[in-house]
């Protein structure tokens, strides 16, 4: 529930740019949510995402507190569900996986080749076999596991011959990299859980009409974990859904920069992302986001990004400055420099009728 600035609780009306009910369109429309730790970006997520009448929405939830009416659960501990598997055509499919890591990691093809080429070919190998991601340590490290494999393609079968033929200490060398990120993910036995099906499975095309929420709480499996996952499924959805559809993104900044700048310039999905300052985008994103998101709603800020948001408001020598604001009071940026201040009400008080 918001207040408006006079303190009643009055319906906001349906715009753009304002906080009223939402519905993704075939053209897509982008909002933008940042404020320092604790000033009500949440709350207003929340009400963003419960106001938006898109018949398919996906919000993901950093901190593992959102209590929202669901279809689907996307949940480490319960999901099973494997990235290699999607109806992605059969000559894409592993560039496309390959890119997707290394975006989750923010790597490019000139930092790390010999790391993409084994996330291609890894990835290849993996889906002719009808294997999943649990599978590719075995893939880079057992000879005897690879001797059963079957290739589709000379180039792959060629690829995995060439390696075979290289001494054990040029193999290691060579596969470090990929092998440390994989490892890395695969620890976690309740990630190992959810990539370890074949063919069965959650498929993102599924989720095209439905109310999903994907809860990946920091706290509990860490910033790195939560930034591949995340990551990950953001790439896929951005790849096969092709519908309206609206996704919420809590700490926006920890996930694939060449993802949303997809989403953010291109398709059908419409984004609502929230993070605390504007830094944490590399400047691409940041341009893409500030240029291409329709409505943004500023909480209190740093000095430095008061300065610049600033900017596109018009002179309010009446109002309290961007740095300014209280708590669970935010600015709406296109905005009429008459209307008050918006207000969030913090979720534990709705929960208690304290409205």
């Amino acid at each position: 529930m918001f207040l408006n600035g006079r303190g009643s609780c009055s319906p906001q009306l349906v715009t753009a740019h304002g906080v009223g009910d939402w519905s993704a369109t075939a053209m897509a429309q982008h909002r933008h949510i940042i404020g320092q730790p604790g000033t009500g970006k949440t709350s207003l997520l929340f009400e963003l995402f419960q106001r938006d009448t898109t018949p398919g929405r996906l919000v993901i939830d950093t901190k593992g507190d959102l209590e929202i009416d669901h279809d689907f659960l996307f949940d480490p501990k319960v999901t099973r569900w494997n990235p290699l598997a999607e109806p992605i055509a059969a000559e894409l499919a592993p560039g496309f996986f390959a890119q997707a890591i290394k975006d989750a990691f923010g790597y490019d093809d000139m930092t790390t080749p010999v790391m993409s080429m084994y996330l291609t070919f890894t990835a290849a190998a993996l889906i002719d076999n009808g294997f999943n991601l649990t599978d590719a340590p075995k893939l880079l490290t057992d000879a005897g596991f690879r001797d059963r494999l079957q290739y589709k393609t000379p180039l792959v079968q060629q690829f995995w011959q060439s390696f075979e033929a290289m001494g054990e200490r040029d193999r290691r060398g060579e596969t470090a990299s990929t092998l440390n990120k994989f490892i890395g993910l695969l620890l976690d036995g309740r990630v190992h859980r959810l990539l370890s099906v074949n063919r069965k499975g959650l498929r993102l095309s599924a989720l095209a009409d439905k109310t999903t929420l994907v809860r990946l709480p920091i706290s509990e499996y860490g910033t790195d974990t939560v930034a591949l996952i995340g990551s990950l499924l953001l790439s896929y959805l951005a790849q096969i859904i092709d519908a309206p559809f609206s996704i919420y993104v809590e700490d926006a900044n920890l996930f694939a920069r060449g993802t949303l700048i997809k989403m953010l310039t291109t398709g059908s999905i419409s984004l609502t992302l929230s993070h605390q300052y504007l830094d944490q985008f590399d400047p691409k994103l940041l341009s893409a986001m500030m240029g291409n998101c329709s409505a943004r709603f500023v909480f209190r800020v740093s000095q430095q990004d008061a300065a610049d948001l600033s900017q596109f408001l018009a002179p309010m020598s009446s109002k309290a400055r961007l740095d300014e604001l209280t708590s669970f009071r935010y600015r709406s940026i296109p905005q009429d420099r008459m209307a008050p201040d918006g207000v969030t009400v913090p979720r534990e008080k709705e929960d208690e009728g304290i409205l």
